[in-house]
């Protein structure tokens, strides 16, 4: 780096002159809002600005000529720039970073430059430490960023009726589409299982004529028959029908799960069976399940419960996808109902990865994901704890990393204590 120039009518301010080198410095210390101080090679201090004196709560007697580990100051600070003060000497590079000072006042956040001061050899003889304070800055930002995140939080919800209305919308139109194509499958289903009665009925009546027929011609149509393998075409006709009609019938579920998951919630709760609501969203998540895992119920016996269905089956939806994300290859899923004491309980447990201590705690905040970049919004957990609270129930978990989670939603009966079925 070039030595400051000064014009020649100025050059008794000159660096090169020791009368305008101390001028200088003593005007750059005292006035300059940002904190400075100069350590020699030993880390020794060869000057403080002013603000760096009333930062350390030090006079110049107490700095002067010290090394840092003589006035008191914190190591927990002063160690790190111990550090980088030698690389800087030993290397004349230019190091920045951030640090922090326990003022009277409240921690400050400083951001720092170390560079050399170097002879005319080039030799580093010290090095110049320079703090800016950044601490309003840091507030500022802090103070941003929770605004933002609790309107976020409060977005959220709005966010998550718009897409489940949306959704909704979406079902409604997919379950007109495919219960068109639907009904006339199962109508010629079942005018195909009248032709078979019919047929088996006309081959049972062929058989008794042939037996009426003469030896060969009789020989020749029973061959006939047993090489086409009527008998066992007209049995297993009869068969697959049954399982298309079954299938049918599947589709029709399905569709019918979509339409009732999807679709808003009126103002007044239901008086539902939480074992049906939970196999409706079985329906829903198997696609995400079949895969991954082996699904067990251990179902109860549940008393109704007065509740928001569509609300209910969105967390279950959400703790169900989230246990089959958890499994890497393949694993178990366990559905758990009960009832106690007026309150029932479901649980989901997966034998998947777990969830670390430390991040136990956060899961249930919003927008905090233990899942990849891309792969969750942090968004699922939150919704769900709020919809388990506005029903007057309260979500559990516990984990192990390895093992497994267990997810246990308890739900009164009947928030209010005096519901009616609808």
């Amino acid at each position: 780096m070039e030595a400051i120039k000064f014009s020649p009518e100025h050059d008794e301010l000159s660096p090169e002159g020791e009368t305008g080198r101390a001028r200088l410095l003593e005007t750059i210390l005292t006035v300059s809002p940002d904190l400075h101080f100069v350590l020699d090679e030993e880390l020794r201090f060869i000057c403080v600005s002013r603000s760096g004196l009333e930062l350390f709560g030090r006079s110049e007697e107490e700095l002067i000529g010290r090394h840092w580990r003589e006035t008191g100051l914190p190591a927990e600070v002063m160690e790190g720039h111990e550090r980088e003060v030698r690389s800087v000497l030993n290397t004349a590079a230019v190091l920045r970073g951030q640090t922090w000072y326990p003022a009277s006042a409240g921690a400050r956040v400083f951001d720092y430059v170390i560079s050399a001061v170097t002879d005319r050899q080039g030799k580093a003889t010290a090095a110049v430490v320079s703090w800016r304070d950044v601490t309003g800055q840091k507030l500022a930002l802090a103070e941003l960023e929770r605004s933002n995140t609790e309107h976020m939080a409060a977005l959220a919800p709005a966010l998550q009726l718009e897409k489940m209305a949306a959704i909704g919308q979406l079902a409604a139109g997919v379950a007109h589409e495919i219960n068109n194509p639907v009904a006339f499958i199962a109508s010629n289903l079942t005018t195909l299982d009248k032709y078979l009665e019919r047929l088996t009925a006309f081959v049972a009546a062929q058989s008794e004529r042939l037996a009426q027929l003469g030896c060969q011609a009789r020989n020749e149509l029973e061959e006939m028959r047993r090489s086409l393998r009527i008998d066992y075409i007209l049995g297993d006709c009869r068969h697959l029908v049954a399982e298309s009609q079954e299938g049918v019938e599947r589709v029709r579920g399905i569709v019918r799960d979509l339409k009732s998951f999807s679709r808003s919630d009126g103002a007044d709760p239901e008086r539902i069976d939480l074992n049906g609501c939970l196999e409706s969203t079985i329906n829903i998540a198997w696609n995400e399940l079949k895969y991954k895992a082996t699904l067990k119920r251990e179902y109860g016996e549940l008393p109704p419960v007065v509740c928001h269905p569509q609300q209910l089956g969105q967390v279950f939806l959400n703790l169900l996808v989230n246990a089959a994300h958890a499994i890497e290859s393949h694993g178990e899923i366990t559905v758990t109902t009960r009832a106690q004491d007026g309150s029932v309980f479901v649980s989901v447990a997966d034998t998947g990865c777990g969830i670390p201590p430390d991040k136990l705690q956060r899961i249930f905040e919003p927008f905090y994901t233990t899942k990849e970049a891309g792969k969750g919004t942090g968004l699922g957990l939150s919704i769900s704890s709020d919809i388990v609270k506005k029903h007057g129930g309260e979500i559990a978990v516990e984990s192990e990393q390895g093992k497994g989670t267990v997810f246990t939603v308890r739900l009164p009966t009947d928030p209010s204590g005096e519901a009616e079925a609808p």
